[in-house]
């Protein structure tokens, strides 16, 4: 006979309990609905002015906080769902709407009793029937109507975001819609994230008497916009062209493989939202062997490299990524012909590595350093890690120091490092 104890369903709150408003709900609300009027840049004593029983009124309707969901049909990780739950919950507890730190309005606030005061002087201002300040609920139902979307844009975009750091072009493609949702019967509101997510588009391509397997540039899905392509027009890639006609881009597989051993530091998502917005902003350039690249950049901190191509038809082929110390890019080329190394002295140094100018003392090192700066490399020492990053390059400052600073020539230092090692 099994001793387990039933548990007990819990009751479904009373509805006298939900239309309850306690003294802090009600200061709460007063205090968020005024600095919503201010990010509308109304006067927030409009609120004021409302009888105590409108205000009464309004309170009954009442949000919950963003939910994330997967779209119907769609099968998206557990993992992911509470990553992005937890993600946007961090987001919107610290970030003032509109980046406003005056007002200091922050986005769960605006969302969990803004909304619900904005919906509510949209309902009055629809309604047929003769209602006290029916003048203020039409004023502040107009500017929402005009600004909501504008407020909401951040929360969007960091979405966006928070789909490519999970999306891989080569294995599954996340988005997301944001659905407003609404019940009369209990007076609530709130927000689903509703995540979806496709699988690659692959095909293979002839280059160099061998077929080879690359997948197409895909944005997911983005609010009401469907996973879009990413293109970019023929003249854009290849200079003094007449051409226009755009070409889908695809990325070989190899290409992936060695964005993440060069620019190791990077975040996976952090390196395929590189690449996506490299890819549509798309500034081209030609490296010191006459190959056609295409840029590869970090938006904060500069050019990370470069992604050669080739065009087949209408097609766009991203072949491979040289990190931008590469002996082919300008970079790279002045840095060896300051320092007076190699290619192979470069790689066996982890030189062509971005955490080799992350976990490099440079102030130990002047020679080194103003190669750095003059080669135009420095600013990838000012690229900030993961907070538990841990320093990646096996090679330590005093073997550096002897290796740059020494009268001896670069292979009998070479030699000594090999014995060491």
């Amino acid at each position: 006979m099994s001793n387990r104890k039933t548990k007990k369903k819990k009751s479904p709150p009373s509805i006298a309990k939900q239309i309850e408003i306690s003294k802090t709900y009600f200061e709460k609300y007063s205090m968020v609905a005024r600095k919503t009027l201010e990010v509308l840049e109304l006067d927030p004593t409009l609120f004021d002015r409302f009888t105590k029983r409108q205000k009464h009124k309004m309170m009954l309707l009442k949000s919950d906080p963003p939910r994330v969901k997967a779209k119907t049909g769609h099968s998206i990780p557990r993992h992911y769902i509470r990553k992005i739950q937890q993600e946007i919950y961090d987001i919107i507890k610290i970030y003032p709407v509109n980046n406003n730190r005056e007002i200091n309005l922050n986005y769960m606030d605006f969302l969990t009793y803004g909304i619900c005061f904005l919906s509510y002087a949209r309902i009055q201002n629809a309604s047929k029937e003769e209602i006290d300040h029916k003048e203020i609920f039409q004023l502040i139902a107009q500017k929402s109507e005009e600004n909501l979307n504008g407020i909401m844009m951040f929360v969007w975009q960091y979405l966006q975001y928070i789909m490519s750091t999970i999306t891989k072009i080569n294995i599954r493609i996340y988005g997301y819609n944001w659905l407003w949702n609404g019940s009369d019967s209990d007076y609530r509101l709130g927000a689903i994230i509703s995540v979806s997510a496709i699988s690659p588009r692959k095909i293979h391509f002839l280059y160099n008497n061998n077929y080879r397997p690359a997948f197409q540039a895909i944005t997911g899905q983005c609010l009401t916009v469907d996973p879009t392509p990413i293109t970019v027009a023929y003249n854009q890639v290849i200079e003094n062209s007449d051409q226009t006609h755009p070409l889908d881009i695809y990325i070989q597989n190899h290409a992936f493989i060695r964005m993440k051993e060069r620019i190791d530091v990077l975040p996976a998502g952090l390196r395929l939202t590189c690449l996506n917005s490299s890819l549509i902003y798309c500034q081209a350039t030609t490296l010191n062997n006459g190959q056609r690249v295409i840029v590869f950049r970090e938006n904060n901190t500069g050019i990370f490299g470069y992604l050669p191509f080739t065009i087949i038809n209408k097609q766009l082929f991203i072949l491979t990524f040289l990190p931008i110390c590469s002996q082919n890019a300008p970079e790279g080329k002045k840095l060896q012909e300051l320092l007076g190394i190699s290619r192979k002295e470069t790689e066996y140094l982890g030189m062509d590595k971005l955490s080799f100018f992350i976990d490099t003392d440079f102030e130990a090192i002047p020679r080194l350093k103003q190669a750095v700066i003059d080669a135009g490399l420095w600013h990838l020492t000012k690229f900030d890690p993961l907070p538990n990053y841990e320093p990646q390059n096996p090679m330590s400052t005093s073997t550096l120091i002897r290796f740059f600073q020494t009268e001896r020539t670069s292979a009998e230092v070479l030699s000594e490092i090999e014995e060491m090692y």
